[in-house]
């Protein structure tokens, strides 16, 4: 939902229409759980807004980690396509402020998909923060980036909390 006001905002400045996919449940998390979803619970629409025959798609987001959200996106788009019986649209771009360079680019390659980002995080976004960040601050991302899991941990997140709050 992320993307919404990003990509109506790329809409209006190039007066182009823009479509939306609807928010699935927290339990729809990939193309086969969007096929479970539909067959489960009717044929409503995915996508709000019209697109036609020949028409070329992208999807517009704030961010792309790893391309899960984005597959899922994709999905939508083309189960609604096939149900309002369309049979020929392009999608084959991704648009996003901000690629955490975890994966997903390599991932969308793989999957024939061009990713496009305004901030690549680690190899510039870092970098351009680094003067207005604290050594702490600059140096827990840092580590954050290589090693996510360990920032899961429910004592490491209350610690960064608590330091977070003595600023």
């Amino acid at each position: 939902m992320a993307g919404i006001p990003i990509a109506d905002g790329i809409a209006l400045l190039h007066e182009i229409p823009a479509l939306y996919t609807r928010r699935l449940p927290d339990n729809v998390r990939t193309p086969e759980d969007v096929e479970r979803y539909i067959q489960s619970h009717g044929q409503h629409a995915l996508v709000e807004g019209e697109f036609y025959e020949g028409d070329r798609l992208a999807i517009v987001d704030d961010l792309v980690t790893g391309f899960d959200s984005k597959l899922l996106a994709i999905s939508q788009v083309n189960q609604e396509k096939q149900r309002r019986g369309i049979s020929k649209i392009t999608l084959e771009d991704v648009a996003v402020l901000l690629d955490r360079e975890q994966g997903g680019s390599e991932r969308a390659k793989v999957l024939g998909y061009k990713l496009h980002s305004l901030i690549p995080f680690i190899s510039k976004g870092l970098g351009w923060l680094r003067d207005r960040l604290s050594q702490q601050e600059y140096e827990t991302i840092v580590d954050y980036v290589q090693n996510t899991q360990r920032y899961q941990d429910p004592e490491l997140q209350q610690h960064l909390k608590q330091l977070a709050e003595q600023k």
